[in-house]
């Protein structure tokens, strides 16, 4: 309970943060989007909502909003629904784009465009998720077995130095 309660503490910091206008932080990231080509940056954000990325930021606000009523209960209603008011989850997607637009060509957006929009690209959209899910309960299941395994060795590292040391007697 206590880690949910310090990750749901600082999640309302962040959300706080988020919230409270800053004409520095908004100036800047219009300033990295308008850096952006206007039609590439019209087909990145193309590709963000095609493959759901675009949703992100409204999906962490929902979750975020969605631990904080449950950790807080005594945090008004009101509050939190003025606070929620004020995130803007499209920004983040004016904060990817520049992101992209470091990383991947016209030609390269408009190719993962074509690929999202075939029936195979959808299928992968819509797998993602659980791809990603499964794929860090195996994770999970790798690290502990590597971490047992080098718990072990060093164990037997410790014990192979702690014989090869002088004892006591043996200083004189």
């Amino acid at each position: 309970m206590r880690f949910n309660l310090t990750t749901t503490l600082l999640s309302l910091i962040v959300l706080i943060i988020a919230a409270t206008p800053s004409p520095h932080a908004q100036s800047s990231i219009d300033s990295l989007y308008n850096l952006v080509d206007s039609t590439k940056a019209a087909e990145i954000t193309e590709l963000l909502q095609l493959t759901g990325a675009a949703n992100l930021g409204k999906q962490f606000v929902v979750v975020m909003f969605q631990q904080l009523r449950a950790a807080m209960p005594q945090v008004p209603e009101d509050y939190l629904l003025r606070l929620e008011s004020k995130i803007d989850p499209q920004e983040m997607e004016r904060m990817v784009v520049p992101i992209y637009d470091k990383y991947f060509t016209l030609e390269d957006i408009r190719e993962m465009k074509a690929f999202y929009s075939s029936p195979v690209g959808r299928k992968a959209i819509s797998l993602t998720p659980q791809l990603m899910q499964e794929s860090m309960v195996v994770g999970q299941e790798w690290s502990e077995r590597i971490t047992a395994e080098v718990m072990r060795d060093l164990e037997k590292m410790v014990e192979q130095s702690a014989d090869s040391l002088p004892k006591p007697s043996e200083q004189r």
